[in-house]
């Protein structure tokens, strides 16, 4: 767990300096995030699997400046907007963005089994605070997640 940083409050009752708990340091810790399916005929739910999303594993390009550093293959973290029903009910699609801000994927998700199939990616390396929306749906801005849940919470989808 990343430390906070701690800002002196000068003016104080007591006429002493003490220290105001804040932010967390940048580069700390992020946040992880799941988002379930639930059927309600059948009952059941199951988490949307993000480990098969194209370029997942990718890291940025500035990882190439420092060689050594960081070597585990591991999936980045991602947010899960949506997803974005279809008139009928039949089909839906889910807004990714890496929480590195490099990535962006809208996949289609299948209500069943809750496994992605790719539609759109988008990397950019440059991208910061880019606006982003899935068809009329607005899918929120890429630094504010829009109907994500953090993990020990967890997002809950009901199927039609």
């Amino acid at each position: 767990m990343a430390r906070g940083t701690e800002v002196p409050d000068f003016v104080t009752e007591s006429g002493y300096t003490t220290d105001i708990r804040s932010r967390a340091k940048v580069g700390g810790g992020q946040p992880t995030y799941e988002s379930y399916v639930y059927d309600r005929q059948k009952d059941t739910s199951f988490v949307i699997r993000t480990t098969q999303i194209p370029g997942i594993y990718d890291k940025p390009d500035y990882a190439k400046d420092y060689p050594g550093r960081d070597t585990a293959k591991a999936a980045r973290g991602v947010i899960i907007n949506g997803p974005y029903w279809s008139e009928k009910g039949t089909h839906a699609i889910v807004n990714i963005r890496s929480q590195d801000n490099k990535d962006r994927w809208i996949m289609l998700l299948d209500g069943a089994t809750g496994k992605l199939s790719p539609v759109d990616r988008q990397r950019d390396e440059a991208w910061w605070q880019a606006r982003v929306s899935a068809g009329a749906a607005s899918a929120g801005s890429m630094n504010k997640p829009a109907g994500s849940r953090a993990k020990r919470q967890g997002t809950a989808t009901f199927i039609p």
